[in-house]
């Protein structure tokens, strides 16, 4: 399987926490972490906002992640 390169995932994994974990300190649903992460859904601008604010990852650079989607 490929490595996740999302700058979300990116920083879960460098801080040793779970898509769970994150979630419950986002206050959202893990299966919506996921999503974003896997470029499913991009966050809604004020879930944007607070990862931003939780994380120090630029709320453009989050959106611009979760909507870039590979081609094969």
């Amino acid at each position: 399987m490929a490595e996740n390169n999302h700058p979300l995932a990116i920083w879960r994994a460098s801080k040793g926490r779970t898509q769970e974990a994150l979630a419950g300190e986002l206050g959202v649903a893990p299966m919506t972490v996921w999503r974003w992460e896997n470029r499913e859904r991009a966050p809604r601008p004020k879930d944007a906002k607070r990862i931003s604010d939780h994380t120090g990852i630029p709320t453009g650079e989050l959106i611009e992640a979760s909507i870039k989607r590979e081609t094969a």
